[in-house]
């Protein structure tokens, strides 16, 4: 799970033109911050 540290989900939500994908990519970003 240590990769998942190296990547900016928020980064990459804001360059997502799919709603559904940003919302995923957020998700992940919040669960990662605990």
């Amino acid at each position: 799970m240590d990769s998942l540290n190296n990547i900016d989900f928020k980064k990459l939500a804001s360059q997502q033109k799919s709603i559904q994908m940003k919302m995923r990519l957020l998700a992940l970003a919040h669960f990662k911050e605990g």
